[in-house]
């Protein structure tokens, strides 16, 4: 014996695909407002998403329902999946971008330490103190071959340079080999530097990249006062603590960014309803500008119900 059938009229097929589509459709703006925040945009991926929502609405007038629904279902778990891999390499370039101004700060304050024996240009030395405090100039390679270039009249002081760094200015100031500048950095690159930091660029960068600087800000003002912390206990307990509150805070916005996601969709199912609750449309719609997590959660199981 076969079960109960169900019978889906024309009209209810219809009303079904209508609001797969304006899930669609909120997907795609969502895509593309995050993808131009991000820079990630790209026109003619842009265009070949139109023209894929554009099929879909001929298959709708064709009453090919079936498919529809199908393709829009993929259709949105691909925006889905896209966006986050734009997310991704988004982050990767600020958090790549943020190691190498580290790097060249904490080049440039080993230069200057080793220079220190030695009368430098004012302006030279102005510039080098510049990038040694994380400031960006525009000409900084330039600069600090500059500096590089005084290194062979220096003896640096011993205190200023690990043994590696030693045998390094060493070559460069008996001739025995020509060092450049591009070895010079490396060597310092191969040096010890706090995994931490790395772990706490990645988090501000995912921070500033998916949800603005004035959320990542207090995190910046955290990280400078902890890098000018002497006392090296006291530092690393500033860097543990800074470590932490940015993983708690990235998992949590992310969260919120998925939860967010959903209550638009159940919104837009519901908006569909022909008794849907207009209050309650207008209290999602206020809410989504300023999302607050137990809000939204509040809000999710009011539409569900």
């Amino acid at each position: 014996m076969s079960g109960p059938k169900v019978v889906v009229t024309t009209e209810t097929a219809r009303k079904l695909c209508e609001r797969d589509l304006r899930r669609l459709e909120n997907e795609s703006s969502l895509w593309l407002k995050r993808a131009r925040k991000l820079g990630e945009f790209n026109e003619a991926d842009y265009h070949e998403t139109l023209a894929r929502r554009d099929h879909l609405r001929e298959l709708l007038r064709s009453e090919r329902f079936l498919e529809v629904r199908k393709i829009a279902d993929a259709e949105i778990a691909y925006l889905k999946n896209d966006l986050i891999e734009r997310e991704i390499r988004s982050i990767e370039r600020a958090a790549s971008k943020r190691e190498r101004q580290r790097r060249q700060k904490e080049n440039t304050g080993i230069l200057l330490k080793t220079l220190a024996t030695k009368t430098l240009p004012p302006e030279l030395e102005k510039k080098l103190r510049f990038l040694a405090q994380g400031e960006h100039l525009p000409d900084s390679e330039k600069i600090l071959a500059q500096g590089f270039a005084l290194l062979a009249d220096t003896t640096p002081p011993s205190e200023a340079l690990n043994d590696d760094r030693h045998q390094l200015a060493s070559r460069l100031q008996t001739g025995i080999s020509r060092v450049s500048l591009t070895e010079w950095l490396s060597s310092q690159a191969a040096g010890h530097r706090d995994e931490r930091l790395k772990r706490i660029d990645r988090h501000i960068a995912e921070l500033q990249s998916l949800e603005g600087e004035s959320v990542a800000q207090p995190f910046l003002t955290r990280l400078a006062k902890a890098e000018r912390e002497d006392n090296p206990a006291q530092r690393n307990l500033l860097l543990d603590s800074l470590v932490l509150d940015l993983a708690q805070t990235t998992r949590k916005r992310r969260e919120l960014r998925e939860r967010t996601g959903e209550l638009q969709s159940i919104a837009i199912e519901l908006a569909a309803s022909p008794n849907a609750d207009k209050a309650l449309l207008a209290r999602v719609e206020t809410e989504l500008a300023a999302p607050d997590p137990a809000r939204v959660h509040s809000l999710m199981e009011e539409c569900r119900t």
